[in-house]
């Protein structure tokens, strides 16, 4: 009775291609994950070659397993352990730059990656040459520029920080100058000034130091309104 037969045969070849698009769905989702840790631990920053050639392999996964090719799952599992590969070693080399890496996670909270932030460049640049000698295996010049680029994301962070908090006074000065109040009220506008000065080194002794160097900048801007007022 040949229908029996070929309900069965075709109930195994289901089910058969049920498994294979579960075990895809899996490893697709495998693939994701292991992406997805690879770039939390700032692998195409702190191992952008490794990562690069991760990316690669996951996009050649990912083809293979749209086209149904039987050589998909193994795709997959050598792009998943490239992305884990470039995963511990942008860990491993997180141990040895965390003190850049800390002073540039402050500089991102301060909003100094713009590109009117001259030290923001400066200590993306020194990062990425410190990751370079890492890569070539040389300590010592990665040790140097891990050094440069944590001072400057230091001075990144603390340029940010009084941009944003002494902004508004510093317009009103400047406005207050082309007005000639420097001439009427000469007085006034210098006091402004120095509180903006003060405000300033406020937050170069201590960068948590915001509320009273915002305090200081409100009484800065209001010498200006009043020398523009005179």
């Amino acid at each position: 009775m040949p229908f029996p037969f070929n309900i069965r045969l075709i109930a195994a070849l289901s089910a058969g291609l049920v498994a294979l698009l579960l075990a895809d769905l899996s490893g697709a989702q495998d693939l994701t994950t292991a992406k997805d840790a690879a770039y939390a631990a700032q692998a195409p920053l702190l191992a952008p070659d490794q990562y690069e050639d991760a990316e690669a392999a996951g996009e050649r996964a990912e083809r293979l397993a749209s086209s149904g090719s039987d050589r998909a799952a193994e795709a997959i599992a050598a792009a998943i352990a490239q992305f884990d590969a470039a995963r511990d070693l942008a860990e491993e080399r997180a141990r040895f730059l965390s003190a850049a890496l800390a002073a540039r996670d402050n500089a991102l909270t301060a909003g100094a990656n713009t590109a009117d932030n001259e030290f923001w460049e400066q200590a993306e640049e020194a990062l990425e040459d410190a990751v370079s000698a890492l890569e070539r295996k040389r300590d010592e010049p990665a040790r140097t520029n891990a050094e440069a680029a944590r001072v400057n994301f230091d001075q990144a962070e603390l340029q940010a920080l009084q941009d944003s908090t002494l902004r508004a006074a510093r317009e009103r000065l400047i406005a207050a100058d082309k007005l000639r109040a420097k001439r009427y009220a000469p007085t006034t506008l210098a006091r402004g000034y120095e509180l903006v000065a003060q405000a300033r080194a406020v937050l170069e002794q201590d960068r948590d130091a915001r509320d009273a160097a915002a305090r200081l900048s409100a009484l800065a801007e209001a010498h200006a309104e009043r020398a523009i007022q005179i």
